[in-house]
């Protein structure tokens, strides 16, 4: 009986899940600062076009929420990849093409004058310029001049609570309704 609450209780903590990342942004060139440090969770036994979630980034005071543009990459060709794994293998090893363009891959964002429109993006372009994986996202409504920014990234895994902390925290709790309930029934007068 003992085990089979055990099972119960914990197997949930013991599957395989989403991994939460941050992404680090540096400049190479431009006016405006690279993007703060964003975030997105990756899930590798997920379908592929859902593998992604909550992938945001905030560049030059503008929001974006990349979440479906990282489900569902624009590819030219086939050479850097297609999907949101090729997305994410771009992410984390630097390059999805069999070879890669001058400044490839790059994170790149523009407020285009005129045209009342911000851009992010990523890419990865291979060196004939004939294909390309982007993951890019738009933002209407904005004013300005032509600010546009490029760099490079990197990726980290956040730490998760390490499951003997859960577990702890649960024996512990278990243990003191034990003494409760023992100090309780200790206290009970008995009838003579």
């Amino acid at each position: 009986m003992g085990a089979l609450i055990c099972v119960a209780v914990f197997s949930p903590f013991a599957t395989a899940a989403s991994v939460n990342y941050t992404i680090a942004f540096s400049l190479t060139s431009g006016s405006v600062p690279a993007p703060s440090p964003g975030t997105f969770s990756y899930d590798a036994d997920a379908a592929i076009g859902s593998q992604f979630s909550g992938f945001f980034v905030t560049w030059d005071g503008i929001f974006y929420d990349l979440t479906a543009e990282a489900n569902a990459p624009v590819s030219a060709g086939t050479d850097c990849g297609t999907n949101s794994a090729d997305f994410f293998q771009l992410l984390s090893t630097g390059s999805t093409c069999s070879t890669q363009g001058a400044n490839e891959p790059q994170w790149f964002g523009n407020a285009y004058a005129g045209q009342n429109y911000n851009l992010f993006e990523f890419g990865d372009k291979n060196s004939a310029g004939t294909s390309s994986l982007l993951v890019e996202a738009y933002h209407v409504g904005r004013v300005g001049g032509a600010n546009a920014s490029y760099g490079t990234w990197t990726i980290d895994v956040v730490p998760a609570p390490e499951p003997g902390t859960l577990i702890m925290l649960l024996t512990g709790g278990a243990l003191l309704v034990a003494g409760k309930m023992r100090f309780s029934k200790a206290a009970i007068p008995v009838k003579q």
